[in-house]
């Protein structure tokens, strides 16, 4: 039984022996050649991890730039737009600036000018047009030749209130019309902005009291054009005088008396203080005016501008 565990014990350490040698081969130092290869793949390994490190490093920066480039401000879009008035409509024009600067946080911006500051009150359609001005705020009452449809703007007893007015504007088309006939000359038409709002219609002020026709007839009318086919066809006679101009010739006696806007324009204009006489009731309640943008500028805006310039004009 002794020789037999001998034995055995032999055997264990000879099978011990057999398995050991092979591990302690494998496990000796690598030859030159293997030790050369071995630290060529090694170093190939680390110039393809450079690599994609520099290649990361670039598609960081290029990401970097572009968020640089959202938080920067964009440089502000400026329209210069002329009013057909003075001073006396600075709160109807002022809310507009304020309003398209607030709403689009900056991006556009309303250099504002009153009328005559930079072409005549009845060139703005063709001063828009031709891109001597982006926008304006005026009257196709002004430039009849010019917008066929223009005497259909305000029609004298056409309407006696707001809703009759935006009725006849947007359910019937009439604002379609105004915008074919401004696209005839480069302009994108807005709309309508009724000062009958607040505002009133156009009223009739004099230097004598009217009681008939024929009191009517003794005086020289300042009238736009709708107005004035009006006046002409009842006898009166009437003279176009700019707004600006129309307190000087008034006090000179150049006109007798005016159809110009609301008591309220009237007032801001100082009319009342030239004009002894008011007649009421208006002529044609809400009187309106027209907004309308170089359509060439209009269509250069992004989609969100344009949607704050359509709305901001109310």
């Amino acid at each position: 039984m002794r020789k037999k565990r001998i034995l055995m014990l032999i055997g264990s350490v000879c099978l011990a022996m057999m398995l050991l040698v092979p591990l302690a081969v494998s496990c000796g130092p690598a030859t030159p050649e293997e030790a050369v290869e071995e630290i060529a793949a090694l170093e190939a390994e680390i110039d393809e991890l450079e690599g994609n490190v520099s290649a990361k490093d670039a598609e960081i920066s290029d990401l970097e730039a572009e968020i640089a480039a959202l938080k920067k401000p964009a440089e502000a879009i400026t329209f210069r737009l002329q009013t057909y008035c003075g001073a006396e409509t600075d709160f109807w024009c002022q809310d507009f600036v304020e309003r398209v600067n607030k709403v689009s946080g900056g991006r556009l911006k309303i250099d504002y000018y009153y009328g005559g500051s930079i072409v005549p009150n009845d060139q703005l359609l063709t001063a828009v047009g031709s891109g001597q001005l982006d926008a304006a705020m005026g009257s196709a009452d002004y430039w009849p030749s010019d917008i066929d449809v223009a005497l259909l703007e305000c029609p004298f007893f056409g309407w006696s209130n707001i809703a009759e007015a935006y009725r006849v504007w947007y359910e019937l088309g009439m604002v379609d019309l105004f915008r074919e006939a401004y696209a005839e000359h480069n302009c994108y038409f807005l709309g309508p902005s009724f000062e009958g709002i607040t505002l009133g219609g156009m009223d009739l002020m004099m230097n004598a009291p009217v009681y008939n026709l024929d009191d009517l007839r003794k005086l020289k009318v300042r009238a736009s054009a709708q107005p004035a086919r009006v006046f002409d066809a009842l006898g009166v006679k009437t003279v176009y005088i700019p707004a600006q101009e129309m307190y000087t010739a008034a006090a000179t006696g150049i006109i007798d008396a005016e159809a110009y806007g609301s008591y309220v324009l009237n007032y801001d204009m100082g009319f009342h203080e030239v004009f002894k006489y008011y007649l009421v009731p208006s002529f044609n309640a809400p009187y309106c005016s027209d907004w309308f943008v170089n359509m060439d500028v209009f269509n250069s805006l992004p989609e969100d501008l344009k949607t704050i310039v359509e709305s901001a004009y109310y």
